[in-house]
């Protein structure tokens, strides 16, 4: 992880981790780095149909033009996965 997403007053921003150690690399199992991988595919198949309207944040977790998404637009998205 680079950056966090926080949210100041109505729009979402990135900043700084909040430790050093926040940015140390995890382990991650195959089957999420694929699923990253196919995501980030999927993300540049957005930016390509959005052209220059496509946000230049770089976050995993993005609207489908870009933009950052708050967590808790994140974790509802999350516990609909797992619920199925």
């Amino acid at each position: 992880m680079r950056h966090s997403v926080k949210r100041r007053d109505v729009e979402l921003v990135l900043d700084s981790l909040k430790t050093e150690d926040s940015g140390d690399t995890l382990f991650m199992p195959r089957a999420v780095v694929d699923v990253l991988r196919w995501h980030r595919t999927a993300q540049a198949e957005d930016r390509m149909r959005c052209g220059g309207a496509y946000g230049t944040s770089g976050v995993v977790f993005a609207s489908k033009i870009g933009k950052p998404l708050s967590r808790s637009i994140v974790r509802q998205g999350f516990n609909r996965v797992c619920r199925k």
